[in-house]
């Protein structure tokens, strides 16, 4: 994925839930983020990690998700196209997953 024209210096400071702080220079504005042949568009943080390839937070599910069903572990989304997408969660070892397994509406 080429970033390079999206990329802009910022100045983010990420808490960690052990108290360290970690400096994040770089944003990429306005990226496209494709979800099992759904389209969206995020601002993200470069960040890295070694278990996760992108981590979309709160914000990201304020514009896009539709609905939050957390008895059922379902997530429906609407895409940049208006089109709802269902995402179904598991529950491993105590933690929730959302494998982007889904059911199209």
């Amino acid at each position: 994925m080429n970033l390079t024209k999206n990329k802009e210096w910022a100045n983010y400071r990420i808490s960690l839930p052990n108290r360290q702080v970690i400096e994040c220079p770089v944003l990429y504005k306005h990226v496209l983020i494709v979800i099992v042949e759904h389209e969206f568009l995020e601002d993200l943080i470069q960040f890295d990690m070694s278990e996760f390839n992108i981590i979309l937070g709160m914000d990201w599910l304020t514009v896009y998700g539709e609905d939050i069903n957390s008895k059922d572990l379902k997530v429906t989304l609407k895409d940049l196209e208006g089109r709802e997408v269902c995402f179904l969660g598991e529950r491993l070892k105590g933690r929730v997953f959302y494998n982007f397994n889904h059911e199209g509406k």
